[in-house]
């Protein structure tokens, strides 16, 4: 994964006298993201997709648990609110492309998940105990 620095700048710099134009333009975005023409739908699908995937893993892993809490909470945000700003606001996660890259990123990261399985221990393990001394 590349590392990017990421700066706002305006998407499109309207003229004025192009009314109407302004509010089909959201604007800034992120560079290095491309704006997403549909980024309520797409994250919607994302989420959805991130559900779906989550469900095969067992019910009583961590990862399974918080991914699908994290997500249907998310979800939820972007099924009740049809302002692209107010979901950004809402999430506090940036701006809408950078949501929708890390739902993308987390569908990446699923497989691994699945063949790493975090959740199984082998026979006669035991986790360390963390004791605190006052």
């Amino acid at each position: 994964m590349a590392l990017f620095i990421r700066h706002r700048v305006p998407v499109l710099l309207l003229q004025r006298g192009c009314a109407g134009l302004s509010s089909l333009v959201r604007e800034p975005t992120v560079v290095g993201l491309k704006a997403d023409p549909n980024p309520r739908e797409t994250l919607k699908s994302r989420y959805q997709d991130i559900l779906n995937a989550v469900a095969a893993f067992p019910e009583d892993s961590a990862y399974r648990r918080n991914v699908t809490a994290i997500n249907e909470y998310r979800l939820g945000v972007v099924e009740s609110h049809s302002n692209v700003e107010e979901i950004e606001q809402r999430l506090g996660l940036g701006q809408i492309e950078e949501v929708i890259e890390q739902a993308e990123d987390e569908l990446e990261l699923i497989p691994y998940m699945a063949k790493w399985k975090p959740w199984a221990t082998k026979p006669g393990f035991s986790p360390a105990k963390i004791e605190v001394i006052d």
